[in-house]
């Protein structure tokens, strides 16, 4: 079983903390927040089976926000997508010469999921071909879905096209 440990983004110092020696590897939680659900799904495409976040409660790596018990953005993302996404087959991952991620799924309720985003070499913003029917969600913590429309265009968000 592969299992991929020690995973985590060094996020910028809480306020009173004394800041990081070296910056070049510091990303905005917004960033954290759009790395959560790639990283999951690519790691599961690449074989690995288990998905460890470390220092969970550490103030620049961590889940909460400094002192407190609230979720920091990419928390919140990590429990959409595992509600979303628990008990799901990962059929496959790809990406276009456009830059375009797509992540082929069936959901653990048996409903096919096309899970899609933009990287950021992407040129443009890369449309997805209608049409589309079911419910799309941005995974981004708070999106509950709306009905999938006539266009859907790729950012770094992931959103998840779950077919009906």
């Amino acid at each position: 079983m592969l299992s991929r440990s020690e995973t985590g983004y060094f996020l910028p110092a809480p306020p009173g903390a004394k800041p990081a020696t070296d910056s070049r590897y510091i990303i905005s939680e917004q960033t954290a927040a759009e790395y959560v659900p790639r990283d999951l799904l690519l790691s599961r495409a690449m074989g690995f089976e288990r998905f460890y976040w470390f220092a969970w409660d550490n103030d620049f790596l961590g889940l909460l926000v400094p002192g407190t018990s609230a979720l920091r953005p990419h928390a919140k993302v990590l429990g959409q997508f595992m509600s979303l996404l628990t008990d799901a087959h990962l059929k496959q991952c790809a990406r276009d010469n456009a830059g375009l991620w797509r992540c082929d799924l069936v959901l653990a309720g048996g409903n096919p999921a096309l899970a899609v985003w933009a990287d950021p070499s992407a040129t443009g913003s890369p449309h997805l071909t209608p049409p589309f029917v079911g419910k799309l969600v941005r995974l981004d913590g708070a999106d509950a879905g709306t009905r999938a429309g006539n266009d859907i265009v790729a950012g770094p968000v992931v959103q998840l096209l779950v077919k009906e």
